[in-house]
């Protein structure tokens, strides 16, 4: 069966790969293998109905600059409605009516990884919350003023834009 990736999950990984471009992806995975296979629509690993794999498996690589818990309470922090559920560490996150929280979980501890399942609107493209690069900026605050009076106008991720007018 031909299958994809959801999109959110594509766009999900192409925003962690722009904060953590030099990530390990050792433990990333989609598509599952053959112990996935057996467990069916069970695992969202494999393709649904419609040839969409709706999980993702993300390293956990703070070195590189990724800590998955952080990612994940990000993700909690916006109680995103795509996520079905998440697993890290010997827990699994389920968004409820009472809130979202972590508790134990019996099965496959994913020590190395966050894995992230989505249902609702899995082909919905928003941005995922998940912050931006950490102590990256190039232009620090205590010079935002000076670059100001030299003529530097706009900012993005602590980058500075100078506003150049066309003669």
């Amino acid at each position: 069966m031909l299958w994809r990736l959801a999109e959110s999950l594509v766009k999900l990984r192409n925003q962690i790969n722009n904060i953590a471009p030099n990530r390990s992806k050792a433990s990333d995975g989609t598509i599952g293998d053959s112990e996935h296979a057996k467990q069916g629509y069970a695992s969202q690993h494999n393709p649904n109905a419609q040839g969409v794999v709706c999980a993702f498996d993300i390293t956990n690589d703070p070195s590189g600059g990724l800590d998955v818990q952080k990612l994940a309470d990000s993700i909690m922090q916006s109680q995103d409605g795509r996520v079905r559920y998440m697993i890290f560490s010997g827990r699994i996150c389920v968004p409820s009516d009472t809130g979202w929280k972590w508790v134990s979980f019996g099965g496959d501890p994913h020590l190395k990884h966050l894995h992230i399942s989505v249902w609702n609107d899995y082909d919905n493209l928003a941005d995922w919350n998940i912050g931006k690069k950490e102590d990256k900026r190039m232009v620090e605050d205590n010079q935002v003023g000076i670059l100001y009076e030299a003529g530097v106008s706009r900012f993005s991720d602590g980058i500075a834009f100078k506003t150049i007018n066309a003669s």
